[in-house]
């Protein structure tokens, strides 16, 4: 079926047996954000790399 990297999913299965500790909940579910955010950005720089080339080239017309 799925497959998820397994230190998002512990963080998120521990979130989700925190249901008495709200605090706990949402830092947990927050760290799980961050293992993901570096690949967001770098995929984030990328596509905002492809855009100005393609604006300076047709800048440059």
């Amino acid at each position: 079926m799925y497959e998820y990297e397994e230190v998002p999913l512990s963080l998120y299965i521990h979130a989700l047996s925190e249901e008495k500790i709200p605090v706990s909940q949402y830092l947990h579910y927050y760290q799980v954000i961050e293992c993901y955010f570096p690949k967001c950005l770098q995929e984030f720089d990328y596509r905002w790399c492809l855009k100005l080339r393609s604006l300076k080239y047709l800048n440059s017309s």
